[in-house]
């Protein structure tokens, strides 16, 4: 893998972008405004079988998005640098 095919994005909530979920990595050959038409049609399939109780994991998790080349960063990292 060469790290420099992807970019990094962020994962924001719809309502309110200062809500942060983690960044993903996605791969150049795919654009954001694809994956995040995947993203809309997961929820909104998700709406139409009333599951109203997702969670931004469940979303990210959906096979749907196995079409993508992405991968999520671990958002549980405490580690840290000062400059």
């Amino acid at each position: 893998m060469n790290i420099e095919d992807y970019r990094a994005v962020r994962i924001n909530d719809c309502e309110d972008n200062n809500v942060d979920y983690g960044i993903i990595m996605l791969n150049n050959k795919h654009t954001i405004k694809e994956f995040q038409e995947v993203i809309y049609n997961i929820k909104n399939r998700y709406f139409d079988e009333g599951n109203l109780d997702w969670q931004v994991d469940d979303i990210l998790a959906d096979k749907e998005l196995e079409q993508f080349d992405w991968f999520e960063l671990p958002s549980d990292c405490y580690d840290y640098v000062e400059v």
